[in-house]
């Protein structure tokens, strides 16, 4: 089964600015967290139906659309697959990772994934 998801791109999601120092203790941006959520909920919705086997390879193939090339594509690896993962119930560690970039002026910003586990794996 392949699953595929258009999310949001926004700067909260680079590990560059989720999280930030105030009065002496580590703060998750709350912009971070509702876009944790709500990717969650569409990687359930996009998945319904499908059974995920816990202890095989899922792949991730992660395109980031920037508007500009001010930013990393890299930074937002960490947030999609800890979305992935949660949604799916399959460790992050079991998640072989694609990911590519493209600029496109003038865009919002997105983040396309695709996800997939094979029925059985190849030996």
């Amino acid at each position: 089964m392949i699953v595929l998801v258009s999310l949001p791109l926004i700067p909260a999601v680079s590990k560059n600015r989720t999280h930030r120092l105030a009065r002496g203790r580590i703060i998750t941006d709350p912009a971070a967290r509702k876009w944790a959520l709500l990717t969650k909920a569409l990687i359930r919705r996009a998945a319904r139906g499908h059974r995920w086997v816990a202890d095989r390879k899922v792949w991730l193939v992660i395109e980031v659309v920037m508007p500009h090339h001010r930013g990393d594509a890299i930074n937002v690896l960490d947030w999609v697959a800890d979305a992935v993962a949660a949604a799916i119930g399959v460790d992050d560690r079991w998640f072989a990772v694609i990911l590519d970039w493209v600029i496109k002026r003038g865009c919002q910003g997105e983040i396309k994934v695709e996800i997939t586990q094979r029925e059985k794996e190849k030996t």
